[in-house]
């Protein structure tokens, strides 16, 4: 469970994302699990909890990651859509400065995260960053227990578009039983925290309603339902999560007590 809200930018200060991170964090414990939580993340701190979770994970274990904070979409090497994690060490560099090529063309990214608009950042800074893609392939290629990742953070940028999941060329047929939801749809914005709630937001909200609330080992699809419903009901419409399932799936998911990590 990673949450950052306290950057060394402090224009990039987010007030929910460690709340959010915590409270998923007890509501996963209360169920039994081994929790991992990873609260205003350095760039190195962050690498090196991710490194050792994916070390620490056997070939059938159900594998759970939570990032709460900012994060954008970039074009990766390979010329598909990734979503970076961004540190709260980053530091954006000045945009006039950013070239691409050998050309004079400046590319600019504008990030936003939970309805903010931040400058513009350079897509050479974005080596500071984690990308969640490859944190999914290392996931994926550990074995062929669950990998369930979820975003609580925009995925905005002007590569960002609604009608695609920016997963970096990974496609459903080849990553393994994984799951992953998005806080909101591709190019949307998350709210930071929302009316009602202890600070935190909607999605963090709903998940740990939807984890305390229910007995046993909670069917993923349909604490989903539940999920999805609740944050469009908290956000009055302004904020839907989508989710992205691999085809390896078996009919009914269950997160398991005691089974799987964060």
């Amino acid at each position: 469970m990673v949450g950052n809200s306290d950057y060394v930018d402090s224009a990039m200060d987010l007030a929910g994302p460690t709340r959010d991170a915590t409270g998923v964090a007890d509501a996963l414990r209360t169920r039994g699990a081994d929790v991992t939580l990873l609260t205003d993340a350095t760039h190195e701190q962050l690498i090196g909890a991710v490194d050792a979770f994916v070390a620490a994970l056997g070939p059938n274990d159900q594998a759970v990651f939570y990032y709460a904070g900012h994060s954008f979409v970039v074009e990766e090497e390979n010329g598909a859509l990734g979503v970076r994690l961004v540190p709260v060490d980053f530091v954006r560099l000045p945009t006039e400065t950013a070239r691409e090529g050998a050309g004079s063309v400046r590319r600019r990214i504008r990030m936003r995260k939970f309805g903010t608009v931040l400058p513009g950042i350079r897509l050479d800074a974005a080596p500071g960053t984690l990308s969640l893609n490859g944190l999914i392939a290392s996931l994926v290629a550990r074995g062929s227990g669950l990998n369930f990742v979820m975003l609580d953070g925009s995925t905005s940028g002007p590569q960002a578009e609604p009608a695609s999941l920016p997963l970096g060329g990974l496609t459903a047929s080849m990553a393994g039983a994984t799951v992953v939801w998005f806080a909101a749809a591709p190019g949307t914005a998350v709210l930071d925290t929302v009316n009602g709630s202890p600070g935190m937001g909607a999605l963090a909200v709903a998940l740990t309603e939807g984890l305390h609330s229910r007995e046993g080992a909670p069917d993923l699809t349909l604490l989903f339902r539940h999920v999805a419903a609740r944050v469009v009901d908290l956000t009055n419409g302004q904020q839907r999560p989508v989710r992205w399932d691999s085809t390896v799936l078996p009919p009914v998911l269950h997160l398991a007590p005691g089974e799987f990590a964060e």
